[in-house]
């Protein structure tokens, strides 16, 4: 059989066709993230009809079969698509069930990674295992992959595939602290996308007026925050799609219009007394209690402190020593509420003697901006000396920009998440912040996103693999742009940024190539407009309040 690296297996041709095959397109030459490995087999495919029967192997498995036939029935609307219609059953004892059918199982010493699975495609059947429910999931959105490359071939190629994350947590982190909010729909949306990417952590960062907190109706009543009942039902459909919803609310300068209204409430009541420190904690405690109470299914809580707090409470620049205190205290509002406090480490880098008072069990959060592993180093070498566990966190670069920089993007993403590999973190969190209050639309993070998704469950890609994927994947699977201009365009719009304060002219954009052969995509999708009625849906599901 013929392995394959990174989705293109290696004696191809450039129409991604089997060597020695010239009238069968390979589905198995791109898929995403790229599987750990991928070997096509020699013998007949798998051909499919209208019904496709599955089969639960329950004595071989570690759960019941309830919990496993969730999985199926919420992606039964996802087979439709391609016209199949499952039946889900447990496998008789004796294993007979006809030619042509799907039998899975869960078993955490057969396939002992989290989140591993071996897919098997041969003539007969299809086998699908799972060391956890959530391994069964992934594989499960690899094979509605090879489903949508087959196209209307009603036919799957005979292939082993064994695959695991390198990275245990990959996430995305939403930054709602300005700006108008997105539409819970799009929040759903959005944790879909990051699912079938095999993602598993979302981080939405609530603002002032991003969450209604109960008490300090004067900072939200003229906005429409997210409300405790809307976040519950956020996190409970994040949670089937086996993603953790992480709260996210910044504990030292993200309270400063709290602390502001406190002084005012303090001053009309005829009290002249300033808020200190001290006065932080009672409201970073009632905070942490409104907001974590709607995320139960989260492990962690993430409490910021990316910057001191400046300009009202000058004593709130903290030494060493307080900053130490400051941050055992939220230590045990966390631990209060069972979670594990991650906090972002750009205080700590200067703050090295910190690190050594750091409550065991914190999570740092460190922000990489840099494009080679060397430079990146020398921020994740001190956290290791110091015992610490830590996600490195590259950025979109999305914010402050008309339509992104993914290029840059892909180059801090190679770089933080081979590090993350070399220094063991637990994982990657790719950030989109809010400066401007997300000039940017919503769509323009996709490109950072869809390389992250790649890079953190496969650490040895490059950025020419980014380069030359990243459009394909955003074509095949999220916009289903056949024509294959979609995706490009995507990432050609980051040039407009760059074109904006530079002293080029526009016509530059559209003559400028992305590639070595052929015109921009800008001018190609001029010959493609109707082709953008197929993607420009998903485009303005993206929606705000």
């Amino acid at each position: 059989g013929a392995s394959v690296n990174n989705g293109v297996a290696d004696p191809m041709d450039t129409n991604g066709r089997c060597s020695g095959d010239q009238e069968e397109p390979n589905p198995l030459r791109f898929l995403w993230p790229p599987p750990a490995l991928v070997k096509q087999l020699d013998e007949d495919w798998f051909v499919l009809e209208d019904s496709l029967p599955v089969a639960f192997h329950a004595t071989d498995s570690d759960v019941g079969f309830d919990k496993a036939a969730e999985l199926w029935t919420q992606l039964l609307p996802v087979f439709e698509e391609h016209n199949l219609n499952l039946t889900i059953s447990v496998l008789p004892p004796d294993g007979a069930l006809p030619a042509g059918h799907l039998v899975f199982s869960i078993n955490s010493q057969h396939m002992p990674l989290p989140e591993s699975y071996k897919l098997t495609i041969n003539s007969q059947q299809i086998t699908l295992q799972g060391g956890d429910l959530a391994g069964i999931w992934h594989g499960l959105h690899t094979l509605l992959q090879i489903l949508r490359l087959s196209g209307k071939q009603r036919r799957l190629p005979p292939a082993a595939i064994r695959d695991h994350p390198d990275l245990p947590y990959r996430g995305f982190m939403l930054d709602l602290t300005q700006g108008r909010l997105p539409t819970l729909d799009t929040l759903k949306e959005l944790i879909e996308i990051l699912s079938a990417f095999k993602m598993n952590m979302l981080q939405l960062r609530m603002g002032v007026s991003s969450f209604a907190y109960k008490g300090h109706e004067s900072l939200w009543e003229d906005s429409e925050p997210y409300t405790p009942s809307e976040m519950l039902e956020l996190n409970e459909f994040a949670h089937k799609h086996f993603v953790s919803l992480v709260p996210h609310q910044d504990s030292f300068c993200g309270i400063k219009a709290f602390l502001q209204a406190a002084a005012t409430r303090s001053s009309s009541s005829g009290d002249d007394a300033k808020p200190s420190a001290r006065d932080t904690i009672p409201i970073v405690f009632d905070l942490h209690r409104q907001l974590f109470a709607c995320f139960p299914h989260s492990k962690f809580a993430h409490v910021g402190l990316d910057r001191p707090l400046d300009g009202l409470f000058p004593e709130l620049k903290m030494p060493g020593e307080d900053y130490a205190r400051h941050l055992w205290k939220l230590h045990s509002s966390c631990s209060l509420h069972r979670r594990s406090m991650q906090v972002w480490g750009s205080e700590l880098q200067v703050r090295r003697a910190v690190l050594q008072q750091l409550p065991p069990s914190i999570i740092i959060m460190q922000l990489l901006h840099r494009h080679t592993e060397e430079e990146n180093a020398a921020f994740c070498q001190p956290l290791v000396d110091s015992g610490v566990n830590f996600f490195v966190c590259p950025d979109t670069l999305a914010a402050e920009s008309v339509g992104g920089r993914p290029h840059t993007c892909f180059a801090q993403l190679v770089a933080a998440s081979r590090c993350a590999v070399r220094f063991g973190a637990m994982g990657l969190l790719l950030t989109d912040w809010a400066e401007l209050g997300h000039i940017h639309p919503l769509v323009t993070t996709l490109p950072p996103l869809v390389a992250a998704a790649g890079t953190s469950w496969r650490a040895s890609l490059s950025q020419t693999d980014l380069e030359h994927f990243v459009p394909e994947a955003l074509n095949r699977f999220l916009l289903f742009d056949d024509s294959n201009v979609a995706g490009l365009l995507l990432l050609d719009l980051s040039r407009v940024h760059g074109l904006l304060l530079s002293s080029s002219t526009p016509s530059s954009l559209v003559s400028t190539p992305s590639t070595p052969t052929g015109p921009s995509p800008l001018r190609r999708s001029s010959a493609h407009m109707s082709d953008v009625s197929v993607w420009s849906p998903f485009i303005n599901g993206l929606a705000l309040r």
